[in-house]
This record gives C-alpha cells, structure tokens and sequence, in this order.
C-alpha cells in the first residue's frame, strides 16, 4: 500500500489551510471583505480541503471619508481573529511536517520491502 497519495492529500490540504489563512490576515482590515475558513474531510485516499466562507460576521468603522462607507459613515470590517489565524497557519505547518513524515516513512518501508525481494 502506497503512502504517498495519503500523504500529499494532506501536504495540498495544509497548502489550502495555510493559504486560506494568509488571505484572511491579509485583509483583515479590508472593508467588505468575506473570510474564509477550510473544512477537512476524510476520504479514502487520504484528506479534502474545501474553502467555505466563515461565519463570524463583521464589526463597523467609522469612517465617512472611505468610499465603502454607508449613509451613517460606517464601514463593515471582517471579523478576523487574528491569534485564530495564527494558530491556523502553526497548525499548517504542523500538518505539512507530519505529512513529510509520513511521505518519508513510507520510503523507508518501500527500501526494506526492496531489501527482502
């Protein structure tokens, strides 16, 4: 049994995870703005990420010179967390280094296989 499509499904998941993250630190003070959060599921090949918008809502500026402000000078501002995000982007990593791991287990078990034939 192959490691390896297990283990790059989790590599393109945390990818997804990571970049999902940056976007929303990125603009979290862009007005309008709509995070994302990415929803992992199991598979039998191993892991899907799939980016859906985050629940959370958003909070208001005022600000009555800014183009995207309404009628009262308010500005809706994405409610991104950013210690979340953080812990997001510590998260991806760590699912980057164990499915690493587990790429590079499955090499040496294949090497051993190799040894025995």
């Amino acid at each position: 049994m192959s490691t390896i499509g297990p283990a790059l499904s989790g590599i393109m998941a945390a990818n997804t995870r990571l970049n999902v993250s940056a976007q929303n630190t990125a603009n979290a003070r862009t007005p309008g703005y709509q995070p994302q959060q990415v929803v992992q599921t199991a598979t039998p090949a191993g892991v899907d990420a799939a980016k859906r918008p985050q629940s959370g809502g958003q909070f208001f500026i005022y600000e009555p010179d800014s183009p995207s402000a309404d009628h009262k000078g308010q500005v809706a501002m994405p409610a991104i967390d950013e210690t979340t995000e953080m812990a997001n982007q510590n998260e991806a990593l760590n699912q980057f280094k164990a499915n690493l791991q587990s790429l590079l287990a499955g090499d040496e078990m294949f090497k051993a296989a190799l040894k025995i034939v």
